[in-house]
């Protein structure tokens, strides 16, 4: 079987993005060239990189940048490890509009001392925007280290 990952990009209102999708599910998502090629050379060395665009995905970014968006509909697949899966799907739930701290997240799976690992598990974040990390602060509401 071939192994493939179907990459994309597109100008948006902040800036040209980078997608790659495995089979039908989006698995990256990135502001940044260099960050993107890495990522995608780090974890998936062995696959072949077809240019493909992804017309869900372009359709909801569109929404989402003219406000007529709330929640991604896009099939996306979560990588990492265990723990960095379980605080992405965690980000998901975080509803639009309303932000929550890196020790309610900790809280929220079960693991409330785990602050500074959730703040690195966020900050490997593969989905910006899809996964809103930006909806993630200190408990003091200021930004921790986004840099998105």
């Amino acid at each position: 079987m071939e192994r493939i990952i179907y990459s994309d990009d597109f100008k948006t209102p902040i800036g040209k993005l980078y997608s790659a999708s495995l089979e039908d599910n989006l698995i990256k998502l990135s502001n940044s060239r260099t960050e993107f090629l890495y990522w995608i050379k780090k974890y998936f060395q062995n696959y072949q990189i077809i240019n493909r665009q992804n017309d869900e995905l372009l359709n909801e970014m569109s929404e989402y940048f003219k406000g007529n968006l709330e929640k991604f509909n896009l099939k996306i697949k979560i990588t990492g490890t265990t723990f960095q899966q379980k605080v992405l799907k965690a980000l998901i739930k975080i509803p639009f509009g309303h932000k929550i701290s890196y020790s309610q997240i900790a809280k929220k799976i079960g693991n409330p001392t785990a602050g500074r690992a959730i703040g690195n598990a966020v900050g490997k974040n593969p989905i910006m925007l899809i996964v809103p990390c930006h909806r993630v602060v200190r408990n003091n509401g200021d930004l921790g280290g986004f840099t998105g």
